[in-house]
């Protein structure tokens, strides 16, 4: 998949939760870091108050059409040491399973009451740059309005959330 500026972004805050699908490659991946790139920082949380967590994937059922949607947390990365416009979370080392979807899922702590991430969401394009290999199955995203796990929503199919793994 190849993402480019453009578009806009999701205001992520404690309550509207921001999830992006990615799968990995065949032989499995061992993930060190996850980038979400912001539109900009202004009204963001502190750093420590950015979380993102990396869930497992599932299907659920609607009018006879099958979604991919998050599931369990696998991982919970370290929040950056400060919120910049690539906003990089780390860990020690998480194994994830080849040829296996997951989702990466920015969220803030519900304290303070203030503040948001700004996660930028682009358009597929060809000519731009490749951040992650993917195909059509591999787009989604969702988005939960209640800030609880289980309750995801779909948005459309041509803006993905901006992000990088390594």
């Amino acid at each position: 998949c190849v993402f480019y500026d453009g578009g806009g972004y999701d205001s992520i805050t404690a309550s509207f939760w921001g999830a992006q699908l990615f799968a990995t490659p065949p032989g499995g991946l061992t993930l060190y870091s996850a980038t979400a790139y912001l539109h900009d920082t202004s009204g963001a949380p502190a750093a420590s108050d950015c979380i993102m967590k990396v869930y497992s994937n599932t299907t659920y059922s609607s009018y006879g059409e099958e979604y991919p949607t998050p599931d369990a947390v696998v991982a919970t990365l370290t929040s950056p040491a400060s919120v910049t416009t690539a906003l990089a979370f780390t860990s020690a080392g998480v194994s994830l399973a080849g040829s296996t979807r997951y989702w990466l899922v920015l969220s803030r702590a519900a304290h303070p009451a203030t503040g948001s991430l700004k996660w930028k969401y682009g358009f597929l394009s060809a000519s731009e740059t490749e951040i992650i290999p993917c195909d059509d199955q591999n787009v989604d995203w969702r988005y939960s309005t209640g800030g609880v796990d289980g309750y995801w929503l779909p948005t459309s199919q041509d803006s993905p959330y901006k992000f990088a793994i390594n």
